[in-house]
């Protein structure tokens, strides 16, 4: 759908625009000067898209001067306007073409690297989560082990702490040193799975987006050398 006709009627009644739906646009292609609206002789209009065609003229101004006309300048943007919609419409019909190519190339490339990575996870996971959970056990354990020597000498605490916190963090740095051997490879495993995976995936995807650009930039030559023949086009 399109969207807002931007425009500028000037006080010699004629209707400037650009491509941008921009009234900044067009005043800095049209190098007016941008001042008190009582001291120029242009205003900013625009008009709201309404199904096929276009709504009522909308003056983007604080008020409008006198040798403005509502209902004639409203008309000359209209007709203007009526020109522009079937080049607007043809750009977005080849934008959406475009992309609709790029989407049907690249998704079941997409869909076959998400499934990758899914196999990948799950092989990741079942290394690595068994070793997890006997690092967990092997915590428990231990903490287990500490208490257990603490408990029936609480009275002598101080002595018996240490060496039992020693033990415990011993345990712990086996126990770690355990999980980090497994999970090490793993990662390895994985990250080396998704290399060829990745590097399918973009070599269909590259050339695809190449495509689909350069697509884009031949629709919008071909929707600007359509407006450059409508009178009042201000060209970058």
């Amino acid at each position: 759908m399109c969207q807002f006709f931007c425009a500028v009627v000037t006080r010699d009644r004629r209707v400037l625009f650009t491509e941008e739906i921009s009234h900044e646009t067009i005043v800095r292609r049209a190098h007016l000067a941008d001042t008190a609206l009582d001291l120029r002789h242009w205003v900013r209009v625009e008009l709201p898209p309404d199904g096929e065609g276009w709504g009522a003229l909308v003056v983007d101004e604080p008020s409008t001067p006198a040798w403005f006309d509502r209902v004639e300048d409203g008309a000359r943007v209209q007709a203007v306007a009526a020109r522009v919609r079937p080049a607007w419409d043809a750009y977005e019909a080849r934008q959406e073409h475009a992309w609709a190519a790029y989407h049907a190339i690249t998704q079941p490339a997409r869909d076959a690297y998400e499934a990758s990575l899914r196999l990948a996870r799950a092989a990741y996971r079942a290394i690595t989560h068994p070793a997890r959970d006997a690092y967990q056990a092997s915590q428990q354990h231990a903490r287990a082990a500490s208490l257990a020597r603490q408990e029936p000498a609480w009275a002598a605490y101080a002595a018996i702490q240490e060496p039992a916190m020693d033990a415990y963090q011993a345990s712990q740095q086996h126990a770690r040193d355990a999980y980090l051997a497994r999970l090490g490879p793993a990662m390895d495993a994985y990250e080396a799975s998704q290399e060829p995976a990745w590097a399918a995936y973009a070599a269909i995807q590259e050339p695809a987006w190449d495509a689909y650009e350069a697509s884009q930039e031949h629709a919008r030559a071909a929707y600007l050398a359509a407006l450059a023949t409508i009178e009042g086009y201000c060209p970058p």
